[in-house]
């Protein structure tokens, strides 16, 4: 049996979580300011003397401006955009890109010019942020995992650009959590974790579990979580994948021995459905060879 669960992560406390080499983008455009020769474009807390570090990291930020009336000095426009950046508790850890698009934004020679390198800023620094907030809940819903004995962690490969987190983490009795973490700056970030390879109908309490251990990690809910059964077929694609990665079929696959897998591990009928396409591989070489 399986089920899944949906949650929707508004932030998580800084105090518990902070993926290694996070800081503020304000304290970072400091001092990436004074590491510029004759850079006249660093935030007006440069003194040291802005925001602190929040106690929580979040999704949610006000607007940024970065289109301008004709009349906007330069001067004036390239400092909304970077005190409206350096205002905000983003967060980062990529000095490198952070400061090519400071650079740009400094160097900008007209309006326009200065719209599209605030745009790109803005865009960058957000899209950073998001990473550095989906890493931290990744940590959160590891060590929740962990907690609850499933401390075998496995990474999953996640589609290019997609903006996904997934990994799997199985206990000593092979069940296990698939979890994806959605961290598309656009959307609100969502882990969906479903469980694999129950044998009862202890799905919902091994995610209830889940949930309230990951809120003891530190991730501050949104909103009440989605649940239900999958009827022992897999919803995400994280969990079809994981479980392809167990049972592939190859020109001598052994297909007694994908039943017993079923038999000794998971229930899932997605595993049926390997053995029954293996099966059918199986059959088709053979007629191919006359066998």
């Amino acid at each position: 049996m399986s089920a899944i669960i949906g949650i929707i992560a508004s932030a998580f406390v800084t105090g518990l979580i902070l993926p290694a080499g996070a800081r503020l983008v304000s304290r970072a455009a400091r001092d990436l300011s004074h590491g510029r020769k004759g850079s006249k474009l660093s935030p007006l807390n440069s003194d040291g003397v802005g925001i602190q570090r929040p106690t929580t990291i979040g999704s949610n930020f006000k607007p940024i401006r970065t289109r301008f009336s004709t009349g906007t000095t330069l001067e004036d426009a390239k400092r909304s955009v970077l005190d409206a950046v350096t205002s905000q508790a983003f967060y980062t850890t990529d000095d490198s890109d952070l400061n090519r698009d400071f650079e740009a934004l400094e160097q900008a020679a007209t309006l326009g010019e200065v719209e599209a390198a605030g745009a790109r800023l803005v865009a960058s620094v957000r899209e950073t942020h998001q990473h550095v907030f989906a890493s931290g809940v990744r940590i959160a819903s590891e060590r929740a995992a962990v907690k609850l004995g499933f401390s075998k962690l496995e990474s999953l490969a996640s589609p290019l650009r997609s903006n996904t987190i997934r990994f799997a983490a199985t206990d000593s009795r092979g069940r296990t959590l698939v979890t994806e973490i959605n961290a598309r700056p656009d959307l609100k970030l969502k882990i969906d974790t479903e469980v694999l390879g129950v044998k009862d109908n202890s799905c919902q309490q091994i995610l209830d579990q889940f949930y309230e251990a990951l809120q003891q990690e530190g991730v501050l809910v949104g909103a009440a979580p989605k649940r239900e059964p999958t009827g022992g077929i897999c919803n995400l694609s994280a969990a079809r994948d994981f479980l392809a990665r167990k049972v592939v079929p190859t020109n001598d696959v052994n297909t007694a021995n994908l039943a017993e897998t079923v038999k000794s591990g998971s229930d899932s009928e997605e595993l049926r459905l390997q053995i029954n396409r293996a099966r059918s591989g199986n059959n088709n070489k053979m007629r191919a060879s006359g066998r």
